[in-house]
C-alpha cells in the first residue's frame, strides 16, 4: 500500500483505525509494515494500537480533544474537570482531558494530548450527550449537573 492510497481513503478524516485500510484486496500483513514506517517519520501518529492520525502537513483536519478520548476507550464520555471547563463552570483552562466510564483507570500520554481515564459503576453511566465540538466532529460530553456529580463520586469521604 502507498502513502498516497491511504491519503485518499483516510484525508477527510480526523482519526482512523486500522480496519478502514484493511478493506479490499490488500495484504494485512504488509499494511501494518506500512503503518510502523509512517509512524517513524511523522507522516501519521499512533495513537494506541489499531487507531491512528494523519500528521501535519497531511492532516486536513485537526481531531478534537474530546473525540480522541472517546475513541481511546469505547463507552467512556468526558467528564469531570474538562466538562466542567468546557460548561464554563470552572474558570481554568485543563490541559488534561479526563473521562469516565465503565473502564479501569488509566492515563494514556499520546502525540494529541494527555488523556486520563477513571472508573464508574455501570448504574452511574448516565447523563451525556453527544456534542458538536468543532466542524462536524462529535463527542459524547457528560452535562454540566452530572460532571459534577462524577467529581464528588470518586472522592473517599
Amino acid at each position: 500500500m502507498r502513502f498516497e492510497d491511504v491519503l485518499l481513503r483516510v484525508g477527510e478524516e480526523p482519526l482512523f483505525e486500522t480496519g478502514v485500510l484493511l478493506v479490499g484486496n490488500v495484504d494485512p500483513t504488509d499494511v501494518r509494515r506500512q503503518l510502523v514506517r509512517w509512524n517513524r517519520p511523522g507522516r501519521i501518529h499512533q495513537i494506541r494500537r489499531g487507531l491512528y492520525c494523519l500528521a501535519s502537513p497531511f492532516a486536513r483536519r485537526k481531531p478534537h480533544s474530546f473525540l480522541v478520548a472517546n475513541r481511546l476507550v469505547r463507552g467512556s464520555y468526558v467528564s469531570l474537570q474538562s466538562a466542567l471547563s468546557y460548561h464554563g463552570l470552572i474558570p481554568e483552562s485543563v490541559p488534561v482531558v479526563t473521562s469516565v466510564g465503565c473502564v479501569r483507570t488509566g492515563r494514556w500520554v499520546t502525540p494529541l494530548g494527555v488523556f486520563e481515564f477513571r472508573h464508574l459503576k455501570k448504574p452511574l453511566i448516565d447523563s451525556y450527550e453527544a456534542v458538536a465540538v468543532g466542524g462536524d466532529q462529535t463527542a459524547f460530553l457528560a452535562t454540566a449537573e452530572k460532571a459534577l456529580l462524577d467529581r464528588i463520586h470518586p472522592e473517599p469521604g
